[in-house]
């Protein structure tokens, strides 16, 4: 019985403990809403003071999760942006211009070339003369035609390497920014929940603090 007893409270709390978040999330509103209250002058001016913590907590929290989703996306950190948007206002004073002027340089360059020599037979010649003409140019027309076509094949593999290496680079980019995105969320989301809700808790306890004690005084009678 003992150890059934301590086999079930061993995974009560793992099960507990699944939801950190939450719990600190919890703590911290019993913490802010019990203390002010036992310190302050009366019960409501606590629970103001709670509520004002509370706040200032959640506005915190959300700051943080956005300062860090903007490094996490190389964005600039808002004061620095507002800085430089300050820096760049129009002046009255009229702005000198400087314009420099720099020479460019072109290069056209070929990666090979061909030349073809053309032997044209001569009406002089002899019939078996003027054909070996023909046969020669021929023959040059063909190792011409070899040559594009290994030049031609060449660059098509290459091209398709290229293209290959391409598109695994844009996959490798793709799933970076997928685990990305996955661990912002994953990282963010419960923190930015529980910002939020001290937000709105601190909102509301600083807003109506005097009802609220009215309450609390009824039902702790």
């Amino acid at each position: 019985m003992v150890m059934h007893l301590r086999s079930w409270l061993t995974r009560v709390w793992h099960w507990l403990t699944e939801i950190p978040t939450f719990w600190t999330f919890v703590a911290v509103l019993v913490l802010l809403l019990l203390v002010p209250p036992k310190i302050a002058a009366t019960v409501e001016d606590g629970l103001r003071y709670g509520g004002l913590l509370l706040q200032l907590l959640g506005v915190s929290v959300v700051a943080y999760t956005l300062r860090g989703r903007g490094k996490s996306f190389g964005r600039t950190p808002v004061l620095q942006f507002a800085i430089a948007w300050l820096k760049r206002a129009p002046s009255l004073r009229p702005r000198s211009i400087t314009i420099e002027v720099q020479g460019a340089e072109i290069a056209i360059a070929s990666d090979g070339a061909d030349a073809t020599v053309w032997r044209g037979p001569r009406l002089d010649q002899s019939f078996e003369a003027q054909l070996d003409a023909i046969r020669e140019n021929l023959s040059s027309l063909r190792d011409q035609l070899s040559s594009f076509d290994t030049r031609v094949g060449a660059s098509i593999r290459e091209l398709r390497l290229e293209i290959e290496t391409e598109r695994n680079h844009r996959g490798a980019q793709l799933q970076d920014t997928r685990r990305l995105l996955e661990g912002i969320a994953a990282d963010t989301l419960y923190l930015e929940v529980a910002g939020l809700g001290w937000l709105v808790t601190g909102i509301i306890v600083a807003t109506i603090p005097v009802e609220i004690a009215s309450v609390l005084s009824r039902l702790t009678q």
